[in-house]
């Protein structure tokens, strides 16, 4: 993981992994507000590395499809990822294990992310 963009990735994928832990776990408003600001701020953070990395290795002739693709998927999952939620969080909005297991979730995008960048690095 030596490039610039691959370690603010990685950066963001634990920062959230350990504010979900560490705001999400107290189930308060003020920590899941905290929560939710790091977790899109971060999100944030990705899609500009993923924006900076189409810009400089896409061709200029199909940049702007590319761009359009990756929008349209990244609100796509955002959108279902929301609808899922409210599917599986329950109707007090109390749910600790959830917390949990979404934060080995993004522990597990670390691996997958590492691994995936270095087989490509190869």
């Amino acid at each position: 993981t030596s490039s610039p963009s691959i370690r603010a990735i990685v950066g963001s994928l634990v920062v959230v992994a350990v504010a979900i832990l560490a705001l999400g776990l107290p189930m308060t408003l003020p920590t899941m507000l905290g929560c939710a600001f790091i977790l899109f701020g971060a999100g944030q953070v990705i899609k500009l590395c993923v924006d900076a990395t189409i810009q400089t290795d896409i061709g200029d002739e199909s940049r702007g499809r590319v761009f359009s693709l990756y929008d349209t998927l990244f609100n796509i999952t955002t959108v279902v990822a929301i609808a899922l939620a409210a599917t599986v969080v329950p109707s007090n909005g109390h749910s600790p294990g959830l917390v949990v297991v979404i934060a080995l979730v993004y522990l597990l995008g670390i691996v997958g992310f590492v691994l995936v960048t270095r087989k490509r690095a190869a």
